[in-house]
């Protein structure tokens, strides 16, 4: 499982699609509900976390939707 931040962006974009592609799981961590609804549809899990709680991030990492 890959988790990505910052997923709505260029770079982390990319990255998902192409785990996507490539058929590997992978888990969006994103600060808004609305934004990891958007991936989900994609075939992501997704998580909530922003990237100043490292309780939130690290619920996200391992155990994804939080």
């Amino acid at each position: 499982m890959y988790a990505i931040t910052g997923i709505t962006g260029q770079v982390g974009g990319a990255v998902a699609r192409a785990l996507l592609a490539a058929r590997l799981p992978d888990r969006a961590v994103v600060r808004a509900a609305g934004k990891g609804a958007t991936w989900a549809e994609h075939g992501c899990e997704a998580a909530i976390a922003d990237m100043n709680d490292a309780v939130a991030l690290t619920a996200a990492f391992i155990q994804g939707k939080y």
